[in-house]
């Protein structure tokens, strides 16, 4: 293995570099075919309200499908190629169905569930090369029979067999993670910026693993076989980011959201380490368990939850909603109640029974706690809340994690 590290050493930079400046490039190349095919639109959050080509994030994910497919020849010898091909493969497909999105304009409904078809490949290549379904449970549930619906799940040794279910984990995985990047987003650079700092968080938890010399051969690879993915894809994403940052060049797109979202959770899956995964994703689980109330229509949500742009101060406000109180239902009362008590909801009463609140997102949170900033700023601050969510993640990987395991 130490050949296969010193040559991990040398690949993935070059992979990285190249990803980046190839990506740029290809991005200014482009952005006027974008246009001119009408994938375009407005920058809301500027006074001048330029036109910008969207989708861009197509270009990115097209270099690094390129890239993955170069470097195969140079990977390390235990990487398993069916099911890396198969990753590729849904990756692909969640691009394309990105791209779809982007061009037709999918209803909420359909965005749910459309990632559902881009997980199939890598599922079956997962069951094709039997794959692990088990889980390690935590020392208080270890020796006891778990029941799930009608399974009845034995668990021996602290290893809980979860068989089909864990499949239905994945999915579920898959879907969050495609969902996750598309709801924490809205200004320049956001998107792309937290999938950066993610990609990284990932790179950083791999690199640890394979230099503490205590993992088995197999794992080992697991782990060469998700900076196989990652590293190329950080490269590629790098890229996009500097064209995408205020003021941004060009946008995204959906197609960036579900490129993205699909590889960090397919890069987990197949390095073996779903679970530590999610923790990297502390900022997008707590804006979806913010904002679920707004989802679910419990509390009245508009179709664009983005934050308010000044013309006149050129500084991005929180958005806001109105609500009848007298409409609310028990749980949207006591969902307004705890968040005015614990600050976390901004409200004014406009008469007895009408109130205006924020959006409940973490963009108008954040604003609610910092006050108007320039859209620049707002997008530094949020990038900096991830990077603080993956130092937590890997300190609760190796520190806390411990103590339950």
């Amino acid at each position: 293995m130490d050949v296969d590290i010193c040559s991990g050493c040398l690949l993935y930079p070059v992979i990285f570099i190249l990803g980046w400046k190839i990506s740029e490039q290809a991005i200014s190349c482009a952005k006027q075919s974008f246009i001119d095919a009408g994938l375009k639109g407005n920058d809301m959050g500027r006074a001048d309200r330029p036109l910008v080509p969207e989708s861009l994030g197509l270009i990115s994910a097209v270099v690094f499908l390129v890239l993955a497919v170069v470097q195969i020849p140079f990977l390390d010898s235990n990487v398993d190629l069916t099911l890396f091909l198969g990753a590729l493969l849904t990756i692909t497909s969640a691009a394309f169905l990105g791209f779809v999105d982007d061009v037709l304009n999918l209803r909420w409904r359909h965005k749910l569930w459309a990632p559902a078809v881009s997980a199939v490949p890598l599922l079956t290549v997962y069951f094709i090369v039997n794959g692990e379904t088990s889980v390690l449970l935590p020392k208080f549930l270890r020796g006891f029979d778990i029941k799930i619906l009608d399974f009845t799940l034995l668990s021996k040794g602290g290893i809980l067999q979860l068989g089909p279910l864990y499949y239905c984990y994945l999915l579920a995985l898959i879907i969050f993670c495609l969902n996750a990047i598309n709801i924490l987003s809205g200004v320049n650079g956001l998107e792309a910026g937290q999938t950066v700092i993610i990609g990284l968080g990932f790179i950083c938890y791999n690199l640890i693993e394979l230099y503490n010399g205590k993992l088995s051969e197999e794992h080992l690879a697991c782990h060469y076989r998700s900076l196989s993915l990652i590293v190329p894809f950080v490269g590629c994403v790098f890229g996009l980011v500097r064209k995408n940052w205020y003021p941004a060049e060009v946008f995204v797109g959906d197609t960036f959201c579900y490129w993205a979202g699909c590889t960090l959770a397919t890069t987990s899956i197949i390095g073996r380490f779903s679970k530590t995964g999610i923790l990297f994703f502390i900022p997008q689980i707590f804006n979806f368990v913010y904002g679920l109330p707004q989802l679910f229509h419990i509390i009245p949500c508009p179709r664009h939850r983005l934050p308010r742009f000044n013309s006149e101060t050129g500084l991005r406000e929180m958005s806001t909603t109105r609500v009848k109180w007298s409409k609310l239902n028990v749980i949207g009362k006591f969902w307004v109640t705890a968040g005015k008590l614990t600050g976390t909801i901004w409200t004014k009463d406009l008469d007895d029974d009408e109130l205006e609140l924020n959006n409940l997102t973490n963009l108008n949170l954040t604003l609610k706690i910092v006050g108007p900033v320039s859209e620049e700023k707002l997008t530094t601050i949020l990038i900096f809340q991830q990077i603080l969510g993956c130092v937590l993640a890997l300190f609760i990987r190796y520190y806390v994690a411990g103590l339950v395991y």
